[in-house]
């Protein structure tokens, strides 16, 4: 019922755990990011493992070939949107659970109507 919202969350923090242990990107880690970057293969096996769940849910709706597509679609759109508004220190931790209860609260009254 809710594949979409989480697949998006989910891809969502496959990027947010690879751009904290990014040593090309220049940012202020701290709290999550931080405690991400400290433990790189963690954060590595933990962003693979989102992306493969967002993967498997967007392939089981809309087919293998148009899954595969979308899902890197979907991880392209994430990683540009993270590198677009991460300089400007406008994206926080509250913005991503804010996000992530609204697109899910939203799926809910699209599949109730």
């Amino acid at each position: 019922m809710i594949n979409y919202s989480f697949s998006i969350v989910s891809t969502l923090f496959s990027v947010v755990a690879l751009y904290a242990i990014s040593d090309k990107v220049e940012i202020e880690k701290e709290g999550a990011l931080k405690w991400l970057s400290d433990r790189v293969v963690f954060s590595r096996a933990l962003s693979v493992l989102s992306f493969l769940i967002a993967c498997f849910l967007v392939c089981t709706k809309l087919g293998v070939a148009n899954g595969i597509l979308a899902s890197s679609v979907l991880w392209m759109i994430g990683a540009s949107l993270m590198l677009l508004f991460a300089p400007f220190k406008t994206i926080s931790g509250i913005h991503l659970v804010a996000l992530s209860v609204g697109a899910i609260f939203f799926e809910l009254i699209v599949n109730l109507l």
